[in-house]
Protein backbone atom coordinates (compact mmCIF):
# COMPACT_ATOMS: atom_id res chain seq x y z
CA UNK A 1 0.00 0.00 0.00
CA UNK A 2 2.84 2.21 0.90
CA UNK A 3 4.12 1.61 -2.29
CA UNK A 4 1.16 2.68 -4.53
CA UNK A 5 0.82 5.70 -2.64
CA UNK A 6 4.67 6.62 -2.98
CA UNK A 7 4.28 5.68 -6.79
CA UNK A 8 1.03 8.09 -6.96
CA UNK A 9 2.86 10.76 -5.34
CA UNK A 10 5.57 10.54 -7.47
CA UNK A 11 3.46 10.71 -10.29
CA UNK A 12 1.69 13.47 -9.07
CA UNK A 13 5.42 15.69 -8.46
CA UNK A 14 6.15 14.80 -12.02
CA UNK A 15 3.41 16.34 -13.52
CA UNK A 16 3.67 19.23 -11.23
CA UNK A 17 7.17 19.76 -12.61
CA UNK A 18 6.04 19.33 -15.93
CA UNK A 19 3.84 21.85 -16.02
CA UNK A 20 5.64 24.27 -13.72
CA UNK A 21 8.17 23.46 -16.49
CA UNK A 22 5.66 24.30 -19.46
CA UNK A 23 5.95 27.85 -20.08
CA UNK A 24 5.10 30.29 -22.95
CA UNK A 25 7.89 32.73 -24.88
CA UNK A 26 6.94 35.96 -24.00
CA UNK A 27 5.93 37.34 -27.38
CA UNK A 28 7.80 34.72 -29.58
CA UNK A 29 5.87 33.35 -32.12
CA UNK A 30 6.36 30.79 -35.24
CA UNK A 31 4.25 32.08 -38.02
CA UNK A 32 2.94 29.90 -40.92
CA UNK A 33 1.83 31.86 -44.00
CA UNK A 34 -0.19 30.17 -46.46
CA UNK A 35 -2.37 30.91 -49.22
CA UNK A 36 -2.40 35.02 -48.01
CA UNK A 37 -3.44 34.08 -44.72
CA UNK A 38 -1.16 34.20 -41.94
CA UNK A 39 -1.08 32.26 -38.79
CA UNK A 40 0.60 32.99 -35.54
CA UNK A 41 1.62 29.70 -33.33
CA UNK A 42 2.44 30.55 -29.44
CA UNK A 43 5.84 29.07 -28.46
CA UNK A 44 6.24 26.87 -25.80
CA UNK A 45 9.16 25.81 -23.93
CA UNK A 46 9.97 22.62 -21.66
CA UNK A 47 13.39 23.01 -20.13
CA UNK A 48 14.65 24.90 -22.20
CA UNK A 49 13.55 23.04 -25.44
CA UNK A 50 10.57 25.07 -27.98
CA UNK A 51 7.55 23.90 -28.87
CA UNK A 52 4.49 24.58 -30.70
CA UNK A 53 1.23 22.99 -30.94
CA UNK A 54 0.93 20.06 -33.60
CA UNK A 55 -2.52 20.39 -34.18
CA UNK A 56 -2.16 23.76 -35.00
CA UNK A 57 0.50 23.88 -36.80
CA UNK A 58 -0.91 20.98 -39.39
CA UNK A 59 -4.17 22.54 -39.87
CA UNK A 60 -2.12 25.92 -40.82
CA UNK A 61 -0.53 23.89 -43.34
CA UNK A 62 -4.18 22.50 -44.37
CA UNK A 63 -2.61 19.06 -44.01
CA UNK A 64 -4.90 16.42 -43.14
CA UNK A 65 -4.21 14.32 -39.50
CA UNK A 66 -5.45 11.80 -37.13
CA UNK A 67 -4.70 10.71 -33.77
CA UNK A 68 -4.76 7.37 -31.98
CA UNK A 69 -4.81 8.49 -28.46
CA UNK A 70 -3.83 4.40 -26.98
CA UNK A 71 -1.01 3.61 -29.09
CA UNK A 72 0.07 7.71 -29.35
CA UNK A 73 0.67 7.65 -33.21
CA UNK A 74 -0.12 10.71 -34.90
CA UNK A 75 -0.54 10.78 -38.60
CA UNK A 76 -0.23 13.52 -40.75
CA UNK A 77 -0.69 12.98 -44.49
CA UNK A 78 -0.49 15.45 -47.59
CA UNK A 79 -0.97 14.49 -51.62
CA UNK A 80 3.35 14.19 -51.53
CA UNK A 81 3.32 12.00 -48.95
CA UNK A 82 2.75 10.95 -44.81
CA UNK A 83 4.54 10.93 -41.62
CA UNK A 84 3.66 8.61 -38.39
CA UNK A 85 4.76 10.08 -35.40
CA UNK A 86 5.31 8.60 -31.87
CA UNK A 87 4.83 10.48 -28.69
CA UNK A 88 7.57 10.19 -26.61
CA UNK A 89 9.61 8.98 -28.93
CA UNK A 90 12.21 10.55 -31.01
CA UNK A 91 11.70 8.48 -34.11
CA UNK A 92 8.86 8.96 -36.96
CA UNK A 93 7.93 7.29 -40.22
CA UNK A 94 7.51 8.55 -44.04
CA UNK A 95 7.27 6.75 -47.16
CA UNK A 96 8.57 3.47 -45.60
CA UNK A 97 11.65 4.92 -43.97
CA UNK A 98 12.46 5.46 -39.81
CA UNK A 99 13.97 8.51 -39.30
CA UNK A 100 15.15 10.55 -35.95
CA UNK A 101 14.42 13.65 -34.80
CA UNK A 102 16.41 16.01 -32.47
CA UNK A 103 14.03 15.86 -29.66
CA UNK A 104 10.50 13.47 -29.08
CA UNK A 105 6.71 14.97 -29.39
CA UNK A 106 5.34 15.19 -25.78
CA UNK A 107 1.69 15.36 -24.81
CA UNK A 108 0.44 17.12 -22.15
CA UNK A 109 -3.37 17.75 -21.15
CA UNK A 110 -5.12 18.61 -24.78
CA UNK A 111 -2.21 19.43 -26.17
CA UNK A 112 0.50 17.73 -28.55
CA UNK A 113 3.99 19.75 -28.92
CA UNK A 114 6.14 19.44 -31.84
CA UNK A 115 9.75 20.17 -31.79
CA UNK A 116 10.23 23.71 -33.38
CA UNK A 117 13.96 22.10 -34.63
CA UNK A 118 12.31 19.63 -36.20
CA UNK A 119 10.06 21.31 -38.11
CA UNK A 120 12.18 21.88 -41.15
CA UNK A 121 13.03 18.32 -41.17
CA UNK A 122 10.07 16.22 -40.60
CA UNK A 123 7.78 18.62 -42.73
CA UNK A 124 9.98 18.35 -45.67
CA UNK A 125 9.07 15.30 -46.38
CA UNK A 126 5.49 16.05 -46.86
CA UNK A 127 5.22 19.65 -48.17
CA UNK A 128 5.53 20.53 -51.61
CA UNK A 129 8.99 22.29 -52.60
CA UNK A 130 7.70 25.22 -52.57
CA UNK A 131 8.07 25.35 -48.72
CA UNK A 132 10.10 28.02 -47.30
CA UNK A 133 11.69 27.75 -43.91
CA UNK A 134 13.63 29.79 -41.54
CA UNK A 135 13.89 29.85 -37.58
CA UNK A 136 10.36 31.76 -36.94
CA UNK A 137 8.60 31.02 -39.99
CA UNK A 138 7.52 29.02 -42.66
CA UNK A 139 6.17 30.16 -45.89
CA UNK A 140 3.97 28.24 -48.27
CA UNK A 141 5.16 30.50 -51.56
CA UNK A 142 2.47 30.65 -54.61
CA UNK A 143 3.19 28.02 -56.86
CA UNK A 144 3.19 28.94 -60.64
CA UNK A 145 2.13 27.05 -63.11
CA UNK A 146 0.89 27.00 -66.84
CA UNK A 147 -2.85 27.13 -66.92
CA UNK A 148 -3.46 27.15 -70.30
CA UNK A 149 -2.41 29.25 -74.01
CA UNK A 150 -4.78 30.37 -75.94
CA UNK A 151 -4.17 31.08 -79.49
CA UNK A 152 -6.36 33.87 -81.81
CA UNK A 153 -4.89 34.75 -85.56
CA UNK A 154 -3.32 37.69 -84.22
CA UNK A 155 -3.16 36.85 -80.51
CA UNK A 156 -1.30 34.59 -78.41
CA UNK A 157 -2.15 34.48 -74.49
CA UNK A 158 -0.11 32.39 -72.09
CA UNK A 159 -1.76 32.19 -68.76
CA UNK A 160 -0.15 31.40 -65.15
CA UNK A 161 -2.03 29.84 -62.47
CA UNK A 162 -0.97 32.24 -59.29
CA UNK A 163 -1.35 35.77 -58.00
CA UNK A 164 2.22 36.56 -56.59
CA UNK A 165 3.67 39.84 -56.92
CA UNK A 166 5.74 40.35 -59.83
CA UNK A 167 7.48 43.08 -62.51
CA UNK A 168 8.34 42.60 -65.55
CA UNK A 169 11.27 43.74 -68.00
CA UNK A 170 11.52 44.02 -71.50
CA UNK A 171 14.17 43.31 -73.60
CA UNK A 172 14.57 42.85 -77.51
CA UNK A 173 13.43 39.53 -78.07
CA UNK A 174 12.29 38.78 -74.82
CA UNK A 175 10.82 39.40 -71.53
CA UNK A 176 12.12 38.67 -67.87
CA UNK A 177 9.33 38.00 -64.86
CA UNK A 178 10.68 38.81 -61.31
CA UNK A 179 8.01 36.96 -58.81
CA UNK A 180 8.18 37.66 -55.07
CA UNK A 181 7.56 34.81 -52.73
CA UNK A 182 6.86 32.20 -55.67
CA UNK A 183 8.13 29.17 -56.26
CA UNK A 184 8.40 27.41 -59.90
CA UNK A 185 9.44 23.91 -60.57
CA UNK A 186 12.04 23.99 -63.05
CA UNK A 187 11.50 20.33 -64.43
CA UNK A 188 7.78 21.15 -64.30
CA UNK A 189 7.13 24.89 -66.05
CA UNK A 190 7.47 23.91 -69.55
CA UNK A 191 5.28 25.17 -72.57
CA UNK A 192 4.61 22.16 -74.86
CA UNK A 193 3.72 22.94 -78.37
CA UNK A 194 5.01 26.59 -77.92
CA UNK A 195 7.52 26.21 -81.66
CA UNK A 196 5.36 29.48 -83.04
CA UNK A 197 5.50 31.51 -79.95
CA UNK A 198 8.19 30.53 -77.53
CA UNK A 199 11.64 30.28 -78.39
CA UNK A 200 13.41 29.94 -75.03
CA UNK A 201 11.95 29.34 -71.79
CA UNK A 202 14.09 29.59 -68.67
CA UNK A 203 12.77 29.16 -64.85
CA UNK A 204 14.82 29.96 -62.02
CA UNK A 205 14.32 29.57 -58.66
CA UNK A 206 16.13 31.63 -55.06
CA UNK A 207 15.34 31.68 -51.52
CA UNK A 208 13.51 35.12 -52.34
CA UNK A 209 12.87 35.57 -55.87
CA UNK A 210 12.04 33.52 -58.98
CA UNK A 211 12.70 34.54 -62.51
CA UNK A 212 11.19 33.18 -65.68
CA UNK A 213 13.15 34.82 -68.84
CA UNK A 214 10.83 33.67 -72.30
CA UNK A 215 12.28 34.46 -75.45
CA UNK A 216 9.93 34.79 -78.44
CA UNK A 217 9.83 34.24 -81.91
CA UNK A 218 10.16 37.53 -83.92
CA UNK A 219 6.99 37.52 -86.15
CA UNK A 220 5.47 38.58 -82.52
CA UNK A 221 5.42 41.64 -80.33
CA UNK A 222 5.15 41.63 -76.29
CA UNK A 223 1.79 43.53 -75.46
CA UNK A 224 1.84 43.53 -71.39
CA UNK A 225 1.70 40.86 -68.35
CA UNK A 226 -1.19 41.33 -65.87
CA UNK A 227 -2.91 40.29 -63.20
CA UNK A 228 -6.41 39.36 -63.08
CA UNK A 229 -7.85 37.31 -60.37
CA UNK A 230 -5.76 34.22 -59.87
CA UNK A 231 -4.02 34.38 -62.93
CA UNK A 232 -0.69 36.22 -64.63
CA UNK A 233 -1.84 36.87 -68.33
CA UNK A 234 1.04 37.70 -70.93
CA UNK A 235 0.02 38.98 -74.22
CA UNK A 236 1.84 38.91 -77.22
CA UNK A 237 0.47 40.36 -80.30
CA UNK A 238 1.60 39.31 -84.40
CA UNK A 239 3.72 41.38 -85.55
CA UNK A 240 1.61 42.85 -89.13
CA UNK A 241 2.70 42.12 -92.40
CA UNK A 242 4.63 44.29 -94.37
CA UNK A 243 3.53 45.23 -97.68
CA UNK A 244 5.16 44.04 -100.55
CA UNK A 245 5.85 46.43 -103.55
CA UNK A 246 5.92 44.37 -106.61
CA UNK A 247 4.79 46.53 -109.13
CA UNK A 248 7.34 49.53 -109.13
CA UNK A 249 7.20 52.06 -112.08
CA UNK A 250 10.21 54.40 -111.49
CA UNK A 251 12.03 53.52 -109.18
CA UNK A 252 14.86 50.11 -110.04
CA UNK A 253 17.65 49.41 -107.82
CA UNK A 254 18.47 49.90 -104.30
CA UNK A 255 21.97 50.62 -103.55
CA UNK A 256 23.37 49.67 -99.83
CA UNK A 257 26.16 50.35 -98.68
CA UNK A 258 28.04 48.46 -95.85
CA UNK A 259 30.49 51.29 -94.22
CA UNK A 260 34.06 50.94 -93.82
CA UNK A 261 35.80 47.34 -94.30
CA UNK A 262 39.14 45.27 -94.74
CA UNK A 263 42.21 48.02 -93.48
CA UNK A 264 39.29 50.47 -92.47
CA UNK A 265 37.79 48.58 -89.23
CA UNK A 266 35.40 51.72 -88.39
CA UNK A 267 34.49 52.42 -85.04
CA UNK A 268 35.87 49.57 -82.25
CA UNK A 269 33.43 48.73 -79.20
CA UNK A 270 34.69 48.00 -75.83
CA UNK A 271 35.08 44.62 -76.44
CA UNK A 272 36.78 44.75 -79.62
CA UNK A 273 33.77 44.75 -82.11
CA UNK A 274 34.45 46.37 -85.28
CA UNK A 275 32.21 48.38 -86.88
CA UNK A 276 32.50 46.94 -90.26
CA UNK A 277 31.56 43.54 -89.46
CA UNK A 278 28.38 44.91 -88.20
CA UNK A 279 27.53 47.02 -91.01
CA UNK A 280 28.09 43.76 -93.24
CA UNK A 281 25.69 42.21 -91.42
CA UNK A 282 23.03 44.50 -91.35
CA UNK A 283 23.40 45.67 -95.08
CA UNK A 284 23.32 41.73 -95.91
CA UNK A 285 19.70 41.66 -93.86
CA UNK A 286 18.54 44.48 -95.35
CA UNK A 287 19.47 42.89 -98.63
CA UNK A 288 17.67 39.98 -97.80
CA UNK A 289 14.44 41.43 -96.72
CA UNK A 290 14.03 43.54 -99.78
CA UNK A 291 14.72 40.78 -101.89
CA UNK A 292 11.70 39.03 -100.31
CA UNK A 293 9.50 42.36 -100.18
CA UNK A 294 10.08 44.42 -103.55
CA UNK A 295 10.80 41.43 -106.36
CA UNK A 296 11.32 43.53 -109.54
CA UNK A 297 13.66 46.08 -107.10
CA UNK A 298 17.25 45.26 -108.52
CA UNK A 299 20.18 45.03 -104.94
CA UNK A 300 23.24 46.10 -105.18
CA UNK A 301 26.09 46.02 -102.42
CA UNK A 302 28.74 48.22 -102.66
CA UNK A 303 30.86 45.52 -101.05
CA UNK A 304 29.52 42.13 -99.88
CA UNK A 305 32.48 40.98 -98.12
CA UNK A 306 35.39 42.22 -95.89
CA UNK A 307 37.40 44.57 -98.02
CA UNK A 308 38.22 47.66 -98.34
CA UNK A 309 36.65 50.02 -101.01
CA UNK A 310 37.43 53.70 -100.74
CA UNK A 311 34.50 56.10 -101.01
CA UNK A 312 34.94 57.63 -104.03
CA UNK A 313 34.79 53.61 -105.67
CA UNK A 314 31.27 53.40 -103.33
CA UNK A 315 29.73 56.32 -105.03
CA UNK A 316 30.82 55.49 -108.49
CA UNK A 317 29.79 52.13 -108.52
CA UNK A 318 26.01 53.98 -107.16
CA UNK A 319 25.67 56.50 -110.32
CA UNK A 320 26.08 53.21 -112.69
CA UNK A 321 22.54 52.43 -111.71
CA UNK A 322 19.70 55.22 -112.67
CA UNK A 323 16.36 55.36 -110.77
CA UNK A 324 17.97 54.48 -107.75
CA UNK A 325 18.61 55.41 -104.07
CA UNK A 326 21.47 54.88 -101.71
CA UNK A 327 21.63 53.46 -98.09
CA UNK A 328 24.79 53.83 -95.93
CA UNK A 329 24.73 51.36 -93.09
CA UNK A 330 27.21 52.62 -90.03
CA UNK A 331 27.63 52.27 -85.98
CA UNK A 332 28.02 55.12 -84.37
CA UNK A 333 30.83 55.97 -81.79
CA UNK A 334 31.15 58.75 -79.21
CA UNK A 335 34.03 59.82 -76.78
CA UNK A 336 30.79 59.71 -74.06
CA UNK A 337 30.67 56.18 -73.35
CA UNK A 338 26.73 56.54 -72.07
CA UNK A 339 25.70 58.18 -75.53
CA UNK A 340 23.49 55.86 -77.29
CA UNK A 341 20.77 55.93 -79.87
CA UNK A 342 19.90 55.72 -83.70
CA UNK A 343 20.20 58.38 -85.93
CA UNK A 344 19.47 59.28 -89.71
CA UNK A 345 21.80 61.96 -91.93
CA UNK A 346 21.12 63.13 -95.21
CA UNK A 347 23.50 65.21 -97.57
CA UNK A 348 23.87 68.80 -96.23
CA UNK A 349 26.09 71.00 -94.68
CA UNK A 350 26.32 70.21 -90.86
CA UNK A 351 25.18 72.59 -88.53
CA UNK A 352 25.92 71.30 -84.70
CA UNK A 353 29.07 70.07 -83.44
CA UNK A 354 27.54 66.64 -83.33
CA UNK A 355 26.61 66.51 -86.81
CA UNK A 356 30.53 68.18 -87.40
CA UNK A 357 32.18 65.66 -85.49
CA UNK A 358 30.28 62.53 -87.36
CA UNK A 359 31.08 63.66 -90.40
CA UNK A 360 34.58 64.27 -89.74
CA UNK A 361 34.66 60.36 -88.29
CA UNK A 362 32.86 59.14 -91.37
CA UNK A 363 35.17 60.75 -93.80
CA UNK A 364 38.03 59.60 -92.02
CA UNK A 365 37.98 56.74 -94.22
CA UNK A 366 39.53 59.19 -97.23
CA UNK A 367 43.05 59.21 -95.35
CA UNK A 368 43.20 55.15 -96.52
CA UNK A 369 42.43 56.91 -100.30
CA UNK A 370 44.70 60.08 -100.01
CA UNK A 371 49.00 59.78 -100.23
CA UNK A 372 50.62 61.16 -96.77
CA UNK A 373 50.88 64.46 -97.79
CA UNK A 374 47.32 64.94 -98.60
CA UNK A 375 46.07 64.36 -95.40
CA UNK A 376 46.05 67.01 -93.74
CA UNK A 377 43.84 69.09 -96.08
CA UNK A 378 40.40 67.61 -96.09
CA UNK A 379 38.19 70.80 -95.74
CA UNK A 380 37.27 70.25 -99.00
CA UNK A 381 34.36 67.58 -97.64
CA UNK A 382 32.86 70.50 -96.23
CA UNK A 383 30.08 71.42 -98.93
CA UNK A 384 27.49 73.77 -99.74
CA UNK A 385 24.61 71.48 -100.64
CA UNK A 386 22.06 73.51 -100.36
CA UNK A 387 21.26 73.28 -104.43
CA UNK A 388 21.14 69.63 -104.54
CA UNK A 389 18.30 68.74 -106.48
CA UNK A 390 17.76 65.64 -104.52
CA UNK A 391 18.16 67.13 -100.81
CA UNK A 392 14.70 66.91 -100.76
CA UNK A 393 13.91 63.25 -101.42
CA UNK A 394 17.36 62.84 -99.59
CA UNK A 395 15.32 64.37 -95.83
CA UNK A 396 12.31 62.43 -96.84
CA UNK A 397 13.62 59.06 -97.02
CA UNK A 398 15.89 59.74 -93.94
CA UNK A 399 12.57 61.06 -92.49
CA UNK A 400 10.66 57.45 -92.74
CA UNK A 401 13.77 55.45 -91.45
CA UNK A 402 13.77 57.62 -88.43
CA UNK A 403 10.18 57.31 -87.55
CA UNK A 404 10.47 53.83 -87.47
CA UNK A 405 13.09 53.63 -84.75
CA UNK A 406 11.29 56.50 -82.87
CA UNK A 407 7.82 54.01 -82.91
CA UNK A 408 10.01 51.48 -81.81
CA UNK A 409 12.48 52.85 -79.13
CA UNK A 410 11.29 56.08 -78.35
CA UNK A 411 13.49 56.81 -75.28
CA UNK A 412 16.72 56.04 -77.69
CA UNK A 413 15.71 58.55 -80.65
CA UNK A 414 18.69 60.80 -81.73
CA UNK A 415 16.69 62.51 -84.21
CA UNK A 416 17.22 63.33 -88.17
CA UNK A 417 20.21 65.36 -88.95
CA UNK A 418 22.58 66.32 -91.65
CA UNK A 419 25.98 66.06 -92.51
CA UNK A 420 28.75 66.30 -95.60
CA UNK A 421 29.59 62.54 -96.04
CA UNK A 422 31.51 62.21 -98.94
CA UNK A 423 29.57 58.94 -99.56
CA UNK A 424 26.94 60.85 -99.97
CA UNK A 425 28.25 63.62 -102.00
CA UNK A 426 28.81 62.31 -105.01
CA UNK A 427 25.52 60.42 -105.20
CA UNK A 428 23.58 61.60 -107.89
CA UNK A 429 20.27 60.01 -106.36
CA UNK A 430 18.26 60.01 -102.82
CA UNK A 431 20.99 59.15 -100.31
CA UNK A 432 20.72 58.34 -96.70
CA UNK A 433 23.55 57.35 -93.72
CA UNK A 434 22.45 55.23 -90.77
CA UNK A 435 24.23 55.29 -87.68
CA UNK A 436 22.29 51.97 -86.40
CA UNK A 437 23.94 52.17 -82.59
CA UNK A 438 26.72 53.29 -80.58
CA UNK A 439 29.38 50.91 -80.57
CA UNK A 440 31.79 52.53 -78.24
CA UNK A 441 28.31 52.10 -75.74
CA UNK A 442 28.46 48.50 -73.70
CA UNK A 443 24.80 48.11 -73.63
CA UNK A 444 24.75 48.67 -77.28
CA UNK A 445 27.76 46.83 -78.06
CA UNK A 446 26.38 44.02 -76.74
CA UNK A 447 23.27 44.37 -78.43
CA UNK A 448 25.15 44.32 -81.78
CA UNK A 449 26.24 41.33 -81.24
CA UNK A 450 22.77 39.87 -80.92
CA UNK A 451 21.33 38.76 -84.12
CA UNK A 452 18.40 39.46 -83.20
CA UNK A 453 18.73 43.14 -82.63
CA UNK A 454 20.66 43.28 -85.73
CA UNK A 455 17.99 42.26 -87.44
CA UNK A 456 15.27 44.38 -86.04
CA UNK A 457 17.63 47.40 -86.69
CA UNK A 458 17.48 45.81 -90.60
CA UNK A 459 14.01 45.61 -90.23
CA UNK A 460 13.28 49.06 -89.19
CA UNK A 461 15.15 50.59 -91.82
CA UNK A 462 13.52 48.39 -94.36
CA UNK A 463 10.11 49.38 -92.69
CA UNK A 464 11.14 53.28 -93.33
CA UNK A 465 12.61 52.67 -96.94
CA UNK A 466 9.19 51.02 -98.08
CA UNK A 467 7.41 53.74 -97.08
CA UNK A 468 9.36 56.11 -98.71
CA UNK A 469 8.73 53.94 -102.04
CA UNK A 470 4.99 54.15 -101.80
CA UNK A 471 5.21 58.06 -101.61
CA UNK A 472 8.32 58.02 -104.31
CA UNK A 473 6.10 56.04 -106.71
CA UNK A 474 2.69 57.79 -106.01
CA UNK A 475 4.97 61.51 -106.67
CA UNK A 476 6.17 60.58 -109.76
CA UNK A 477 2.66 58.22 -110.84
CA UNK A 478 1.46 61.85 -111.01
Amino acid sequence: MKGIQNAIIKYALSAFILIFSLTVFSGEYFLIENNQKTDSLLVYAIDGVRYVDLNILSSALSLTTSFKKTQEEYRIESEKSYVILLINSPYYKSAGNVYKMSNAPVYHKELILFPLSSVKSVFDKILPDNAVYNDSKLVLTSLLKIKSIEEKSDEIKIVLSGKPSFTVETGERDILLFLKNTFVDENKFRIKNSKKLIRVLEPSCDKDESTIIITYAPEYEFSKAIASGDSIIISFFKRAKIDTLNNLSFLKTIIIDAGHGGKDPGAIGPSGLQEKTMNLDMASRLKKLINAGCKNLDVVMTRDKDEFVSLAQRTQLANKYPNSLFISIHCNASKNKSTKGFETYFLSTAKTDWERAVEARENSSLTFDLPEEERKGLDFILWDLAQNEFLTESSRLAEYIQNEYEKKYKADNRGLKQAGFYVLKGNYMPAVLVETAFISNKEEEKKLKSKDYRQELSQLIYNGLVKYIKEYEKKNTK
